[in-house]
């Protein structure tokens, strides 16, 4: 079952896109906040941070009757990839991935009991699946062989080591430089705020030049 945060969230996106007739208002508080890019509005800054001037459109959610949604050859099954992360220091964590990484804010919702989420658009997501073997040879590669941890999050940017001292500026603890991979990537980790670990990388060929390569395939 979705959270209330969550529900609030996703009912309101729908909303405005049009596919939702509007719900009871008397269930939701008078002081609960959500904002979505498909209405047009601006998003309230959070206490003491400026907002972003750029926002990124949300991505449209699947439909609610999964076990009646047929595909065709142009339609993905999964619509989206998110990654929900609980964070005590809440401020802390808007300030080092939104503001310091540069994750453009997306959605931002302030419901009762204090809750608070904000949505950071990272981009076009992956779900990387490595067995062991795989796992301790990124570590020999990228962190001199100190393990990762088993989840572990990876932005590609275009300048690895800028984006590398930016974040350690930011409070993250550095745990490998960066350093060139032989897939002809610059590579550091570092631990990052709402205890993640995590992966800077520029790639340095395309896809295309990497595929070339002995050992991998498409």
């Amino acid at each position: 079952m979705s959270t209330p945060t969550v529900g609030r969230l996703v009912a309101q996106a729908k909303r405005h896109r049009g596919t939702e007739p509007t719900p009871d208002q008397t269930h939701r508080s008078p002081t609960s906040n959500a904002t979505d890019l498909a209405s047009g509005s601006s998003h309230a800054a959070l206490p003491g941070r400026a907002p972003i001037g750029d926002r990124v459109p949300p991505i449209s959610q699947p439909g609610s009757n999964l076990a009646g949604m047929t595909h065709d050859a142009n339609t993905p099954a999964v619509r989206q990839l998110r990654l929900i992360v609980e964070t005590e220091d809440f401020e802390a964590a808007v300030a080092f991935y939104r503001d310091a990484l540069g994750l453009p804010q997306q959605a931002a919702f302030e419901g009762e009991g204090d809750a608070k989420v904000v949505i950071l658009n990272a981009g076009a997501a992956t779900l990387e699946l490595a067995n062991p073997a795989q796992v301790r040879m990124i570590d020999d590669v990228e962190a001199d062989g100190r393990p990762s941890a088993r989840l572990r999050i990876a932005f590609e940017v275009d300048d690895a080591e800028q984006t590398t001292r930016t974040l350690v500026d930011a409070g993250a603890e550095l745990i490998a430089e960066p350093r060139e991979t032989p897939w002809r990537s610059v590579n550091s980790r570092l631990a990052a705020p709402s205890d993640l670990q995590v992966t800077v990388f520029q790639e340095l060929e395309s896809p295309e030049e990497r595929e070339r390569r002995p050992g991998f395939t498409s």
